[in-house]
């Protein structure tokens, strides 16, 4: 097992006031089997072992009440001083924790020149948030940008703590090296109080945690005279605010810092219900994911929260009551409602019993503790993946060619959005493509190649005779992509062909994504490697949990590009009788589009997580994929992307009948014998109206759902072709 160093500033016990996670993460880490050393800050320099972790404390201190310049100071100092102390260390593996991000900045030092792996903790949005509050002017925010790209660049594993952190850090770096390991409380959960009716805050009372947006709903409260008393626990900057508030409102009360392991019984003692999770209007800050609210949760309170974005999520899942603090009067109301209401309070109560079980603190734990490497391994060669044409959310290449791999390579994706601008015409990408890729490739010292695009043919050729390794990966049949786009083209088929062939027999390694592409003709004298074009747990597990219940209205969509290859114009009309027998059934479209959609279909563009909450819900997906091609068939033998990603969020799955649907979905989709719209309405109208055989498909969607995201069969597939 790895001798683990794990870098964490504010290091916090249980028994200390503060947040815990590092402490549990730390904890699970030795219970694997490894041997975990923290280095972190104290009032004094000493060393402890609590519960197996050896905890270096050096002698720092820091406060939230200090200036700009003090903290800059702070964090320097305990940056060498951590550097110092790490190099009389011996360990395999490095677990660094922001912030700040001089830590995430010392675990890439310290790993490179070790030959270590180290993986990012990424707790709080940095320089996001300095840069948004105004306090890092150019060019430090410049340094500090480059800074955190590069933390991203040599990480391994990227952890982030809450979907919203984690769909930023997916724009800045390879989606396939980022997870999620959501912030949790560790503590057993609580049910509301049935009879309490008082406010608390517990945690940092800092410049951007909001203390001065209670004002209106403090005078609102004052004016109605409940007795309702409102308790405040935690120091920091904005202590002064508080106690001229408690002058202005007798009913708050500023108590001194506890430990969270004594917290709970203080929130008995005083009858409280609600908890107060607020922050200033920075846009960063709806991202986080503050400990407060996972504490609440499992102490049986009702969060108040005050930002929009995943937070606002579980408010309108009843697991918290958002406040606008411009209208306090609507958030009086519903304080109210539940206290009232018995009705009402049981909706909140099941609300954040389904929040507790969603942010359980085993599947967070397990999320780190799974990808952990078992032992030190690490190879420096670097590996470029390459595409001109794919966006930066292409499952194959983004995500999931480097989340088999990241492991034990460092691996670069330059795509659209990835260094690459848009260019339509393939004759332009390559013009204005090939010096830039050169010059990256020699730049970074790469040693090998995954090239994803027929256009990218002559750039491997090249570095393959310069000696660089290349792997040339057939995700599409490039003959059926012109004969559908274009028409039989055979100038570009034959110069494809010819170069395809050139490569290969330069010793390229071959990578295909089905059966049916290994056995075309054109690769019957090579040998290639099959690596299915399986969906990726991420970032459908993030979501999935919007998908367990059906919505109250039949709900359908369709997730792709919008054309008439896809049975579009055949779905618009049938669905026009679908609504006829149904009017309260949706139907939405997500992605790009060349036709004219009906006013009765709604339309989205957006990836999944951007689009997660409108379609919550959904009663199943749809999959239409028409025979265009009388010679090739294309696509029947292809794998729609799009029913790997239903499936991996448990939904049924209504499609035409071909080899891939009925082989992947089995029992979980509903086959059509023809694309018409016939066939498409009865489709529909029987789904809806079986409720038993619409149940049962759901439940075996739901099971394929459970073995997609276990699902560890195709993980060594690729990584087999990199060990060169």
């Amino acid at each position: 097992m790895s001798k683990i160093l794990y870098l964490h500033q504010y290091f916090k016990t249980p028994s200390e006031a503060g947040a815990s996670r590092s402490y549990f993460l730390a904890k699970a880490m030795v219970e694997a089997g490894h041997q975990v050393t923290i280095i972190t800050q104290g009032d004094f320099k000493k060393v402890e072992i609590i519960d197996g972790i050896k905890v270096i404390y050096l002698e720092n201190q820091y406060s939230n009440k200090m200036g700009v310049l003090k903290r800059i100071r702070a964090y320097f100092q305990f940056y060498f001083s951590a550097k110092n102390t790490a190099k009389q260390l011996e360990f395999d593996f490095i677990y660094a924790t922001s912030t700040p991000l001089l830590v995430g900045w010392l675990g890439r030092k310290l790993a490179i020149k070790r030959k270590v792996q180290y993986f990012f903790e990424v707790r709080d949005l940095w320089p996001d948030f300095p840069i948004q509050a105004g306090v890092l002017p150019f060019p430090f925010s410049w340094m500090l940008r480059r800074m955190e790209r590069l933390i991203y660049r040599d990480a391994q594993k990227i952890v982030t703590c809450s979907k919203g952190i984690y769909e930023t850090v997916c724009q800045r770096t390879i989606p396939g090296k980022v997870i999620v390991a959501s912030n949790f409380s560790p503590f057993p959960k609580v049910e509301i109080e049935p009879n309490g009716q008082n406010f608390i805050y517990f945690g940092s009372l800092g410049r951007y945690n909001g203390i001065e947006l209670w004002r209106p709903f403090l005078e609102r409260l004052k004016e109605m005279n409940t007795g309702a008393q409102w308790f405040v626990v935690g120091e920091g900057a904005q202590e002064s605010l508080v106690k001229e508030l408690s002058k202005e409102f007798p009913f708050i009360h500023l108590v001194k810092p506890m430990p969270r392991n004594e917290l709970l019984s203080f929130i008995r003692e005083k009858n409280i219900r609600y908890s107060w999770v607020t922050f200033s209007k920075l846009p960063v800050l709806q991202t986080n994911s503050p400990n407060k609210l996972f504490d609440s949760w499992q102490f049986g309170l009702i969060p108040i929260i005050n930002q929009i974005g995943w937070m606002k999520e579980w408010a309108d899942e009843f697991a918290a009551i958002f406040c606008d603090h411009t209208n306090p009067d609507h958030t009086i109301q519903q304080l109210l409602k539940i206290n009232h209401s018995e009705a009402e309070l049981q909706k909140f109560q099941s609300g954040t019993s389904k929040a507790s079980a969603y942010f359980d603190s085993k599947k967070s734990i397990s999320e780190v503790i799974d990808v952990i490497p078992k032992q030190s391994q690490f190879h420096r060669q670097k590996w470029a993946v390459i595409s001109t044409v794919h966006p930066p959310y292409d499952q194959r290449l983004s995500q999931r060619i480097p989340e088999l791999i990241s492991s034990q390579y460092l691996v670069y994706y330059l795509g659209k959005g990835r260094g690459l601008p848009h260019l339509s015409s393939p004759i332009a990408r390559v013009f204005f493509f090939y010096p830039y890729l050169l010059f990256w490739i020699f730049g970074h010292r790469v040693k090998g190649v995954h090239l994803a695009d027929p256009e990218l043919l002559p750039l491997g050729i090249f570095l393959k005779k310069l000696g660089f390794n290349v792997i040339w990966d057939v995700h599409e049949d490039f003959e059926e992509q012109f004969f559908l786009k274009k028409g039989s083209n055979a100038t570009y088929i034959k110069w494809i062909a010819r170069w395809e062939k050139k490569l290969l027999n330069c010793g390229a390694r071959l990578m295909v994504t089905e059966k049916y592409y290994a056995e075309l003709g054109r690769y019957k004298d090579f040998v290639p490697t099959i690596v299915p074009n399986f969906p990726s747990s991420y970032p459908f597990k993030q979501i999935a949990y919007l998908f367990d219940e059906d919505s109250l209205h039949p709900k359908f969509i369709y997730v792709g590009i919008i054309n008439e290859h896809r049975g579009m114009l055949e779905l618009f009309e049938a669905w026009k009788n679908v609504k006829l027998v149904f009017p309260n059934a949706e139907l939405i479209l997500v992605g790009r589009s060349n036709l004219d959609i009906p006013a009765e279909i709604t339309h989205l563009e957006g990836q999944w997580l951007e689009v997660a909450t409108s379609i919550s819900g959904a009663w199943a997906g749809i999959s239409f994929i028409k025979k265009t091609n009388p010679i090739t068939h294309y696509p029947l033998r292809s794998f729609p992307t799009k029913i790997g990603e239903y499936a991996a969020l448990g939904l049924p799955v209504i499609c035409n009948l071909t080899p891939i649907h009925s082989e992947f979905l089995e029992d979980s989709g509903v086959f059509l014998q023809e694309i018409s719209v016939e066939e498409m309405t009865s489709a529909f109208i029987d789904f809806i109206g079986e409720e038993q055989k619409r149940a049962k498909l759901k439940q075996c969607a739901l099971g394929k759902r459970s073995r997609i995201q276990n699902n560890s069969t195709n993980l060594s597939k690729s990584s087999e072709l990199y060990q060169l």
